[in-house]
């Protein structure tokens, strides 16, 4: 089990990732809210989640943390900010998870 110490400074570093490329592509004009839910269970495997208001350009991304073994930070900070990115493309989620998927590996070259 983590230390509350060890848990802030994954979400501190989550956060930092998060504006670092939400930043690196352009995304400005969005309304960001970080919101740490560790108190919640995620379900369905569940790190980090978004949602999106296009029209109000606001977007929220919940973070369950638990990081294990395999999962890095910033590929899942990245993850969550594309989903904003890819909001206006009004592609449903797993048309979004496709393409997000092949972006992954060129942004991070």
């Amino acid at each position: 089990m983590k230390t509350q110490e060890e848990i802030n400074r994954e979400f501190n570093h989550f956060k930092k990732r998060v504006v670092f490329w939400k930043d690196k592509l352009g995304l400005a004009d969005w309304e960001l809210s970080l919101i740490e839910q560790r108190d919640v269970l995620r379900g369905e495997n569940h790190i980090a989640i978004c949602n999106t208001d296009l029209e109000q350009k606001q977007a929220w991304i919940y973070f369950y943390g638990d990081l294990e073994d395999g999962y890095d930070i910033d590929t899942i900070a990245l993850h969550e900010v594309l989903h904003i990115f890819l909001a206006d493309t009004k592609a449903d989620n797993q048309t979004q998870h496709g393409i997000i998927h092949r972006l992954i590996p060129l942004l991070k070259q």
